[in-house]
């Protein structure tokens, strides 16, 4: 699933740049992490407008403990998530939109006290992808701008084989999540 997701930004990213539209930019602030999308021309896909979506988000902890002998741990994790806002309804400047997506999760580990193979299995337990559903409004202060919000669930699965065992992990979470949107269109 991973790399079905990086494959699609990937074939999203380069198709998107060569359509001859120019792309658009949304920043997506609030929660543990805020994402940067890119804003792909409007479709029409079912009679209804659909805006495919290409983001990054970026999420990082570290710890540093000093006992004598100094200890430093480092997790970093990068986002990269496809998908689609679906437009709802427009009035005067004010647009709503159902946002659909799928995510991953690239985690880097490193640490002074961590062999290579507890960074390994820290990586392989934060290796995991999800799926977004949300709802948004945006606000038109002029055709080039706009400020809105949106509110988001998101599910996350993860599944973990154990070498050498017949064990098995599989752990799934929900989070709900809202956020302020600014959104910069090139027309």
């Amino acid at each position: 699933m991973k790399r079905g997701v990086i494959t699609m930004c990937i074939i999203l990213l380069c198709t998107g740049f060569v359509s001859g539209k120019s792309p658009n930019l949304s920043v997506k602030v609030g929660g543990l992490n805020s994402t940067t999308q890119i804003l792909f021309g409007s479709r029409t896909l079912g009679g209804r407008s659909v805006i495919p979506t290409l983001g990054l988000g970026y999420f990082s902890v570290s710890s540093s403990i000093e006992n004598g002998d100094k200890s430093e741990v480092s997790v970093r994790l990068l986002i990269p998530r496809i998908g689609a806002r679906i437009i709802s309804s427009t009035l005067d400047n004010l647009r709503s939109y159902l946002s659909v997506g799928v995510f991953t999760i690239i985690p880097m580990v490193s640490g002074t006290d961590l062999s290579k193979d507890d960074e390994e299995d820290a990586k392989d337990f934060l290796d995991l992808f999800g799926i977004t559903v949300g709802w948004g409004i945006e606000y038109f202060f002029s055709d080039q701008f706009s400020v809105g919000g949106e509110t988001s669930l998101n599910w996350n699965y993860h599944n973990i084989d154990f070498e050498g065992s017949t064990s098995k992990a599989t752990t799934t979470f929900a989070s709900s999540l809202a956020q302020v949107t600014f959104n910069f269109y090139f027309r």
